[in-house]
């Protein structure tokens, strides 16, 4: 399965919205599958952004999660504007024909301090 960056971030958002340590549960996006969500999830526990307790078993994937870590919480900051997430994208793409993770998150913090100034008109705003 390839890793979806969107999915990531929709992820983050999901959990950021609904899911407090009390109150651990599944995440549900009605536009991915059960599958789809889990293997993410797997993805941003490696990187250590969420929180999330392994209950799969023979029937299938399945985590609770609890929430986000510092990391993810810091991430989330940076890629909450849809402007600025969907420029950072492009401009990543651009130049390195895919969308490294640390590479996007440097762009996204070095666009919302200032760093790179993307000229308007090419890549999305």
């Amino acid at each position: 399965m390839k890793r979806n960056i969107d999915l990531i971030r929709e992820i983050l958002k999901y959990i950021e919205e609904n899911i407090s340590i009390d109150n651990p549960t599944n995440v549900i996006l009605s536009d991915y599958s059960k599958e789809e969500i889990s293997y993410h999830l797997q993805l941003l526990d490696d990187a250590g952004m969420v929180r999330i307790k392994d209950e799969s078993d023979s029937s299938g994937l399945d985590f609770w999660v609890y929430g986000l870590t510092w990391n993810g919480h810091e991430f989330l900051e940076a890629a909450k504007n849809k402007n600025i997430w969907e420029t950072a994208k492009k401009y990543v793409k651009e130049k390195a024909g895919g969308i490294p993770f640390t590479v996007l998150q440097n762009v996204l913090l070095k666009i919302i301090t200032g760093e790179l100034k993307i000229p308007e008109g090419s890549v999305g705003f």
